[in-house]
């Protein structure tokens, strides 16, 4: 199923990630389009100890600076809600980073998102 609105009854079963962007794109006016299997679907996941990483593929005609802008103000939200610990055993999941990729032709719709986790251990 192709999703493209907040609205649809499937959006609901993205991760909290692809809704955050996606209404980020809504907001700024801009479309988007998702896939959507059983599950939340995902292009690639590369676990570690205390890491991972989440690949996955959004469609939008969004300039880069709009994606871009809507991606720094999910880091800054994520960091502002870190647990603050001061240590590194507490065992928490953070955000390390969010990026985004865009094939360098011109007709290409595909922003291949790109979540690092990390985890105080």
């Amino acid at each position: 199923m192709y999703v493209m609105s907040h609205k649809e009854e499937a959006f609901s079963n993205f991760t909290l990630m692809q809704q955050d962007i996606a209404r980020g794109l809504d907001r700024a006016g801009h479309g988007w389009g998702m896939w959507y299997y059983n599950d939340c679907e995902l292009y690639a996941t590369k676990e570690g100890h205390d890491s991972a990483c989440f690949y996955w593929e959004i469609s939008t005609k969004a300039p880069d600076e709009v994606i871009a802008g809507i991606i720094k103000d999910i880091s800054i939200e994520a960091r502002d809600n870190y647990c603050g610990h001061s240590f590194d055993c507490c065992g928490c999941v953070f955000l390390s980073s969010l990026d985004f990729y865009r094939s360098t032709n011109e007709w290409e719709t595909k922003v291949i998102i790109k979540e690092s986790w990390g985890r105080n251990v």
